[in-house]
């Protein structure tokens, strides 16, 4: 019965909407980069990185313009409803749906991928210098996407 009243919600459709959206768009974009960064180049490239992320605004356009409108990203909620084309008392639901829709695709990604991003017992500091560097990259990939 109460999860009926939640489906009838059109907040909670919305958030679920921009969540799944921003999840995926996450999780091609940053997917792509950590492929690439990973295998050195040798299985993506700057093109691939590029059309992945082209690809992932696209799929969540696709998944969540007909529901939320498919913001993805908290700067453009913010900037609808400074422009008055967007309720300021459903920001934060916004907010949190999008945001926690990045970190979900961005653990995601690092659980793929955490094999060929952790330091073994036999590696060496530039090795150690390689991953932080790689991490680094991700982060701030998906922050830039985020905000």
């Amino acid at each position: 019965m109460a999860t009926n009243r939640l489906r009838a919600s059109p907040l909670v459709r919305e958030c679920m909407a921009e969540f799944i959206a921003t999840f995926i768009l996450i999780i091609f974009g940053c997917g792509s980069v950590a492929q690439a960064v990973l295998s050195r180049q040798s299985h993506g490239t700057f093109f691939s990185i590029n059309f992945s992320w082209g690809v992932g605004v696209t799929m969540g356009c696709y998944w969540a313009g007909g529901i939320s409108g498919a913001h993805m990203n908290p700067a453009v909620t913010l900037a609808l409803a400074v422009t008055r084309r967007f309720q300021w008392r459903r920001v934060a639901f916004f907010w949190a749906a999008q945001l926690t829709g990045a970190f979900v695709g961005a653990a995601c990604v690092y659980g793929v991928y955490y094999e060929s991003a952790t330091i073994g017992p036999g590696s060496q500091l530039w090795d150690a210098c390689w991953v932080v560097s790689r991490a680094r990259y991700c982060t701030l990939s998906s922050l830039r996407c985020i905000t």
